[in-house]
């Protein structure tokens, strides 16, 4: 099994951790929006390897995400996933999923008012704009990620393959919002692993 932090490491935004299991199973934790992307450096190996990608990873080979919470900083590149060839589940509370789809739909509708003012800005100018819009996302691909969740009871313990379980345990921090507990089995042995979300 391999952990790979692709975001919240070192920051407190765009949440998202990797798990690969030796059988090329993948599981992302958290698929957050990066609020600090735009200001932070990106090492020029790590740029050129991904250059044209929003995510560092082939987003087609991910089987399955893991939601703890609704926040945006947890739930924001849902629909980039989607769109970049996800076809797995979301799982998550059914709470989280309602919040989700409420939070996401606000942000898509603030994505088209500013791409709206970048396209009238380009019309009076003659500069096209330098605006990073690639993770910028529109309702309907919001619409298209609803069909993609599949919420789970509190602290019910949940077979996602042969070898891999999931439990979802409530935790305060908003509706719906839980401790994603994993265990996974390789060679016999079972690993545990909790992502505690915001807490």
């Amino acid at each position: 099994m391999k952990l790979t932090f692709w975001g919240a490491a070192r920051q407190v935004t765009g949440s998202m951790y990797l798990i690969e299991l030796e059988d090329d199973y993948r599981i992302l934790v958290d698929c957050g929006f990066d609020m600090e992307k735009g200001r932070k450096k990106v090492e020029e190996d790590e740029e050129a390897e991904h250059m044209g990608n929003i995510f560092p990873f082939e987003a087609s080979m991910i089987n399955v995400v893991i939601l703890t919470h609704a926040h945006i900083d947890h739930s924001g590149n849902l629909p980039n996933l989607i769109r970049e060839g996800f076809e797995g589940q979301i799982i998550c509370t059914s709470a989280t999923q309602t919040l989700t789809r409420l939070l996401l739909h606000d942000s898509a509708q603030l994505h088209q008012r500013r791409l709206k003012k970048i396209q009238g800005k380009q019309k009076k100018s003659k500069n096209k704009h330098t605006t990073d819009i690639s993770e910028w996302y529109l309702p309907k691909h919001v619409d298209d990620t609803e069909e993609y969740f599949f919420p789970l009871q509190f602290n019910r313990r949940f077979q996602i393959i042969k070898g891999v379980w999931i439990t979802l345990i409530p935790t305060g921090h908003l509706l719906g919002a839980a401790n994603a507990f994993l265990e996974i089995e390789e060679h016999g042995t079972i690993k545990k692993i909790l992502f505690s979300g915001d807490i």
